[in-house]
């Protein structure tokens, strides 16, 4: 608040003498520099948002953002499945059956995946099927 570099600088010395720094290695600082340049180039900000929150080593942050990133690519794939208002239930199950193999949404098989897509066809019509809430 108006101070001069100089004070800022001293100002900001002083509050360091506080700190409990230790003593960092050379590969730790390496580790937190790739962090550091990891986070600032990654393009969503919804995702360098999150991993800002909490201080990681570089290969949590790195595990994270892949989480993230299958959690955002598969939300959206969600969303655009629901925008099939105008197709029956039927249509829209087959139009997502065609455009998104088990891999593509993390299923290790099919038959996990047309479990999956029942539960969901059946939500989008509860009243074909009276056993699910």
């Amino acid at each position: 608040d108006g101070e001069s570099l100089d004070q800022y600088m001293i100002i900001l010395r002083a509050l360091a003498k506080d700190c409990n720094f230790q003593q960092v290695s050379d590969i730790v600082h390496c580790e937190q520099s790739i962090r550091t340049a990891f986070i600032s180039g990654i393009k969503s900000g919804q995702i360098r948002q999150r991993l800002l929150e909490d201080t990681k080593t570089l290969e949590q942050t790195f595990e994270a953002a892949l989480t993230l990133e299958s959690a955002f690519t598969n939300s959206e794939r969600y969303h655009r499945f629901g925008q099939h208002s105008g197709l029956s239930t039927s249509a829209a199950m087959s139009d997502f059956n065609a455009n998104y193999s088990s891999a593509d949404l993390g299923y290790t098989s099919d038959q996990n995946k047309t479990q999956d897509t029942s539960l969901l066809a059946s939500t989008m019509n509860p009243g074909r099927n009276a056993t699910l809430r």
